[in-house]
Order: structure tokens, then C-alpha cells, then sequence
């Protein structure tokens, strides 16, 4: 369920499913350089010991990025999380032509749909998108074998 809706200027991108915004909350308040999550999408960890999936999840950055270039003007459209350990306000960010980021990084293949799946079907939905691009010859090195075999 949508909480609340803010206007949101792009600061930078953290990784395929996180960026750093300014909100404005309304009466010239505005929270700086704040972690947001972006609601019901997960994409690779950067910070993977597998050199494939490293470079899959930069992909995907690269892709948040060019969606989303510093200073752009987004809606959050917030959700509510009491989970999150790393204090991210969790939201759809909705792109000045109205499209939903989360949406565009799913139908790109660079993301899966994330709602509290286990890992198990995660990594397993992460290899489909994988194999999608590195067929399409979308990966810097398509030659690689399957890193989503051995974990």
C-alpha cells in the first residue's frame, strides 16, 4: 500500500535497486541525501565475490543511471517497511513520463520482481534475466559460464 507521494530530485545512483535523492516533504521542507529502496524490485549486489554477477549487477546500475540522471525530478510513491536495516525510505520512484523505475528495470530483464522471496527463487530468477542478456550479447564477456551454478 502507497503511504505517501513526494517530489524527489535525483542525487545519485547507489546500485540497480537504491539511489540517493533530496524529498521535498511540502512547506520547504526537504530531506537531503536520503537512501531510498526502490519498492518491489531486487537486482545483483555489487558487492558479489562472483566476477559475472559483479558485472551483471553494474549493468544494471548503469542502467538505473541512464534512467535517471543526476537532478532529475521524480514522485516517491513511499511504502511502509519497519524492516529495513539500513534506514532507506522504501518507494516506486515514478519517472517524469510517468513510468514506474521498477517496472522499467523489470521488463528490461535488469531486475526481478521482489517481495520477500527466498533466495533460492531469487538467484533463480536473477539467472533467467542473466542468460536473456548474455544471449541478446548484452554482458561484457558472454563467454563466461553460468556464475549462478556454483552460487
Amino acid at each position: 500500500m502507497s503511504l505517501y507521494r513526494y517530489k524527489g530530485k535525483v542525487r545519485r545512483v547507489i546500485d540497480g535497486d537504491s539511489i540517493v535523492c533530496d524529498i521535498d516533504l511540502g512547506f520547504g521542507i526537504i530531506l537531503s541525501k536520503r537512501n531510498v529502496r526502490l519498492f518491489g524490485v531486487d537486482t545483483c549486489e555489487l558487492r558479489s565475490k562472483n566476477p559475472a554477477i559483479k558485472q551483471f549487477a553494474k549493468l544494471a546500475k548503469s542502467f538505473v543511471k541512464n534512467q535517471l540522471p543526476t537532478g532529475m525530478e521524480v514522485v516517491l510513491s513511499t511504502h511502509l517497511d519497519k524492516g529495513d536495516k539500513f534506514g532507506r525510505v522504501l518507494a516506486e520512484i515514478i519517472m517524469p513520463n510517468g513510468y514506474s523505475l521498477t517496472n522499467r528495470i523489470i521488463d528490461e530483464r535488469w531486475g526481478v520482481r521482489y517481495f520477500g522471496r527466498s533466495k533460492e527463487e531469487l538467484l533463480e530468477a536473477h539467472r533467467k534475466n542473466w542468460l536473456y542478456h548474455r544471449d541478446r550479447g548484452n554482458l561484457i564477456n558472454p563467454n563466461v559460464r553460468d556464475p549462478f551454478l556454483d552460487g
